[in-house]
């Protein structure tokens, strides 16, 4: 989850590529361990992280 931040920080817009670079199957199986270990999704954090 802390390569998926560091992503999302430094401005990834593709999160099914993002997924599979992190040796994920699908962007939904990243999503929903984003989500069960950082309380939201990987859109979400990304909209977070760029909204400050």
């Amino acid at each position: 989850m802390a390569a998926a931040l560091a992503h999302l920080d430094a401005g990834e817009r593709d999160l099914a590529g993002l997924a599979h670079a992190l040796g994920f199957c699908s962007q939904s199986h990243l999503g929903a361990l984003f989500l069960r270990e950082v309380g939201v999704t990987p859109g979400e954090a990304r909209r977070a992280l760029h909204a400050a």
